[in-house]
């Protein structure tokens, strides 16, 4: 199948962002489907899943046996068929990686993704705003951010970001003096878009900084419980939790 050569090129060095870094576009592409799926026009979005469903299980049979199912089902609804799926994705793969089917090049990570926005943005009438609602809000966050930012519309420093957030932090604590629900509410999401920006330009997926800060303090707090009758204050057991974990971690 055409599809798995494209891909051990994308997967080796011709393309640097694609280079073992394929499961993370998962979930962008599911929420591209639930976005579309009331009017059956999910095509493109769960052939891109369906591909790099492929690349994500412990091995092809497991792999080739959930891609069969899918497909015999999306036969039986006149959807599109398996080869459908092989032939338009190769075809999309190839256009949108000129700098590894073509003639331009890419020096770097940015170049390459660059490039690949670039491509798609002309398939899109040159636009390519996809920010489905579906998508994790701080993740659509980085991306709105991200496609805006080479307008203009991007903070000159992570100085101007920490100034930023320490301004939307006093503008909360005002909306919370006045006991005004809608404006708290306002304010914190301005926080969290700060927060989303701050990732971003520090390169750190919010996503994962936060299951990770939320996995942190879900260990903790199981040490805590288990310790916390043999202190006078739950203060006290929660700082010898943080010391268990810690040691755990070295």
């Amino acid at each position: 199948m055409v599809n798995f050569f494209i891909m051990s090129d994308l997967s080796k060095k011709k393309c640097i962002p694609c280079k073992g870094n394929i499961p993370p576009f998962n979930l962008e592409e599911i929420h591209k489907y639930v976005k579309k799926v009331d009017g059956w026009n999910v095509n493109d979005n769960k052939k891109n899943y369906y591909l790099e469903k492929k690349f994500k299980f412990n091995n092809f049979k497991e792999s080739q046996n959930f891609i069969n199912k899918v497909a015999n089902i999306a036969e039986e609804e006149t959807m599109f068929t398996f080869e459908d799926v092989i032939l338009e994705l190769s075809d999309k793969l190839i256009r949108r990686h000129p700098h590894v089917f073509g003639d331009e090049s890419a020096k770097d990570e940015n170049e390459a993704l660059k490039i690949w926005e670039e491509q798609k943005a002309l398939e899109n009438n040159g636009e390519n705003k996809d920010f489905p609602k579906t998508l994790p809000s701080l993740k659509r966050a980085v991306k709105i951010s991200k496609f805006f930012s080479k307008d203009g519309l991007d903070f000159k420093s992570i100085k101007e970001v920490h100034s930023k957030l320490e301004s939307e932090i006093l503008e909360f604590h005002e909306a919370y003096k006045r006991n005004s629900k809608s404006d708290i509410e306002e304010e914190l999401g301005d926080i969290l878009f700060t927060v989303a920006n701050l990732c971003r330009l520090n390169k750190i997926d919010p996503e994962i900084a936060l299951n990770q800060s939320s996995d942190k303090f879900l260990e903790r707090a199981k040490i805590f419980l288990a310790i916390k009758t043999n202190y006078l204050n739950d203060e006290d057991a929660w700082e010898e939790a943080k010391l268990t974990l810690k040691k755990r971690k070295k």
